[in-house]
């Protein structure tokens, strides 16, 4: 099984880089976006299917980034990766402190007024992801956009635990909202100026939220009125790179419910009660 998996993901980087030098031959057409993600340890020999995938999209992005933490500055990246530099890619190496938070961090503080589209490194993406996103983004301007998304589930008085909510949420609705927390793994766009000075607020993340960024990010949209809107698709999750799944910053927030803790900490800290901003808005 993991000869054949090898196999297709071999296959599959040939065709999908093939592809990626005749349209950067044949057409320069790209849509004003930034795509961005952030890559570490391990995850650095394979994260070029990844942006690969970003690279072969229907709607071929105008940039995109990769933030690496500067520890892995004397690591040798591999070729297949730095090659992708020549279509279009820019590697960063930036303070590894704030974790997952990279992906967002620093491309909203130089670039406030561009859409960006955050990915994750362990998925291949499908070729209509950002084709997906966007369109739905024209719908809803103000809006937060992800192809996946939890329900948030809560009393008239408190929100549920983590795990009770509604994973991967396909629903009828197709208005903005505040039930919904976007997931990064999926692909999220975030709209022109959606950043204020507070989301970069390194004390805060560090001391409540440096392994949750998704739950960071819902706190800020709450804070600051900013709803989030589901992207239709069939596939929330892309699919995953085999043997990029053992270890990651989410298995220990959900399968330890340390994510309850997070949520719980944030709301006293801001003294924002989610359930009452949910039942308000209904």
């Amino acid at each position: 099984m993991k000869l054949i998996k090898r196999i297709l993901i071999h296959i599959y980087y040939r065709i999908a880089k093939l592809y990626v030098v005749i349209y950067h031959k044949l057409n320069n057409k790209k849509y004003d976006c930034i795509v961005s993600l952030t890559s570490y340890g391990a995850r650095l020999s394979s994260c070029y299917l990844s942006i690969i995938s970003i690279l072969c999209q229907s709607v071929v992005p105008k940039e995109v980034y990769l933030f690496i933490g500067k520890e892995s500055d004397n690591i040798k990246l591999p070729e297949r990766l730095t090659a992708l530099q020549k279509y279009g890619l820019k590697i960063v190496y930036v303070d590894s402190d704030i974790k997952g938070h990279k992906k967002y961090y620093y491309i909203m503080k130089q670039r406030p007024e561009s859409i960006l589209i955050t990915i994750d490194d362990d998925c291949i993406y499908s070729y209509n992801t950002i084709k997906c996103l966007i369109k739905t983004h024209r719908q809803h301007p103000k809006a937060v956009v992800a192809r996946r998304v939890h329900k948030i589930t809560c009393t008239e008085q408190h929100v549920l635990p983590y795990n009770s909510w509604i994973i991967e949420w396909k629903g009828k609705q197709i208005n903005p909202t505040h039930e919904l927390i976007a997931i990064g793994v999926g692909g999220v766009l975030y709209p022109p100026y959606f950043a204020k000075p507070d989301l970069f607020d390194k004390k805060i993340i560090f001391k409540y939220a440096l392994s949750a960024d998704d739950i960071w990010l819902k706190f800020f949209e709450l804070r600051h009125n900013i709803k989030v809107v589901w992207a239709s698709n069939y596939r929330p999750h892309p699919f995953s790179i085999p043997y990029t799944q053992k270890n990651g910053l989410y298995l220990d927030n959900v399968n330890n419910n340390k994510n309850d803790q997070i949520i719980q900490n944030l709301e006293q800290y801001y003294k924002l009660n989610i359930s009452y901003l949910i039942h308000k808005e209904a």
